[in-house]
């Protein structure tokens, strides 16, 4: 169940007469605006005495049983209802909860049965309204009360899904507040009981410490008479430009600077950066200067020339040159927090390459190789004494033997690597052997 919100005076949306229903469509509309009481419907004939006197019975209760909405019906009138819960006799008492897809009906009832019956739902209804109402309030409260800044919204900030909201988020992206937000849209039930909690109707809701401040029109006013301002937590209020830039490196291990976002960089130099960093699998946050104009001016002044830079603990890696030169020195990997590492399939290929000073990449195992050519690349190895060299059966995954392919940009096997560098095939590595130069390649330092 879900509560209904019946305004800012709560006491004066209570019942004070009878309603009568006079068929199923009018039945429908009321029980979509009461998701959180028991309608109480009486079937009664004029003609019948009884039925007077629980009609009575049913306007004396209004004022005492505030969980429940009494309603009436002319069972010579209202066939549709009649039909619809199976009425063969009057008085009959219907009871139609929001919680429970088929209705208790209660055939003749006596004065004394209504009486309990209707006690009894209106006590369930106030138990259940309160234990719900803590437990929401509870919910709420963890939101409002441990955020300085927070705002009910239809959608995100990023996708507001109502003009209100819309109207809000610019107002506080133009003053670059920080504050959290919680889409009401997702969740019904908190939707509505934070009109309880705050006692107001619509959103968006904004609160400010804890404390409800208002809706769309009050901050609004309050903005344009800067007020606001006055008001909203000094947490929650933009940092000049190099404070900020320090809060986001103490806050992330790996953060680029780049033009444009991680999934739509902007120019070749971004691009570049960003399928580098793809391509060693790595994990970082990326601030896109063309929406920080602030901090970007501020960088140029200290010196920041504008390139696509990556730093790592709060230390500058440097820019893309820099970043090529130290993944072609097979460093850039090593320099990057395990935590924020992804290991993509070049990844993958790279840390093979290197689990050894020498490398082969061969047809089967090095002790019976499957293929004359990977048989001849390991006579020849085993030829040098005090080599010790490690080797990858090619076979055993097609994925990497596909993708090494790519990487070396070399489509035949086997291939032989020395300090992570592509040395060649089998040709080349007996041409070294012949010419008596394999033996300084393969003992050569990095």
């Amino acid at each position: 169940m879900i509560p209904t919100y019946q305004g800012n005076n709560q006491a004066s949306a209570q019942q004070t007469e009878l309603i009568e229903i006079k068929d199923l469509a009018q039945l429908e509309t009321l029980k979509k605006g009461l998701t959180d009481k028991c309608i109480a419907l009486l079937f009664w004939a004029d003609w019948h005495q009884p039925c007077h006197q629980l009609r009575d019975q049913f306007q004396e209760m209004i004022k005492v049983y505030k969980e429940v909405r009494f309603t009436w019906c002319n069972s010579d009138e209202c066939q549709d209802l009649i039909d619809k819960f199976n009425v063969n006799e009057v008085p009959t008492l219907a009871l139609i909860h929001p919680h429970k897809m088929n209705p208790e009906v209660i055939q003749n009832p006596s004065p004394d049965q209504l009486n309990s019956v209707i006690e009894t739902q209106n006590e369930f209804y106030q138990k259940w309204f309160e234990e719900e109402k803590l437990k929401a309030f509870r919910e709420i409260d963890d939101m409002v009360k441990n955020n300085p800044f927070f705002a009910f919204i239809k959608g995100s900030p990023e996708q507001p899904k109502c003009k209100f909201t819309r109207r809000l988020v610019e107002m506080f992206g133009k003053s670059q507040y920080k504050y959290k937000s919680f889409d009401i849209l997702s969740d019904e039930r908190i939707r509505q009981w934070l009109k309880f909690y705050s006692n107001w109707p619509t959103f968006p809701q904004i609160f400010l410490e804890g404390s409800f401040v208002g809706g769309v029109d009050i901050v609004t006013e309050l903005i344009e008479g800067g007020e606001f301002e006055e008001m909203v937590p000094k947490v929650c209020k933009a940092l000049p430009p190099l404070e900020e830039f320090q809060v986001l490196l103490n806050e992330h291990k790996v953060l680029a600077l780049i033009q444009g976002s991680a999934d739509v960089p902007q120019g070749e130099n971004s691009q570049n950066l960003v399928n580098l960093l793809k391509s060693i699998g790595v994990k970082y946050v990326a601030i896109d200067l063309t929406q920080k104009e602030a901090l970007a001016k501020a960088l140029q002044e200290q010196g920041f020339n504008g390139s696509p830079t990556l730093y790592v603990n709060s230390q500058c890696l440097g820019d893309l040159d820099k970043l090529n030169q130290l993944h072609s020195d097979n460093k850039l990997v090593d320099l990057i927090p395990s935590e924020n590492r992804v290991e993509t399939l070049e990844s993958r290929i790279v840390r093979i390459i290197n689990q050894e000073k020498v490398m082969v990449f061969i047809k089967g195992p090095a002790s019976s190789p499957y293929c004359g050519f990977s048989q001849r690349i390991v006579k020849t190895l085993n030829k040098y004494e005090g080599v010790k060299y490690g080797h990858f059966d090619i076979l055993s995954d097609d994925t990497v033997r596909e993708g090494l392919k790519k990487y070396s940009n070399w489509p035949t096997y086997p291939q032989l690597y020395v300090n992570g560098q592509l040395v060649g095939g089998i040709d080349i590595v007996e041409e070294l052997d012949q010419e008596n130069e394999l033996d300084e390649v393969l003992r050569a330092d990095k």
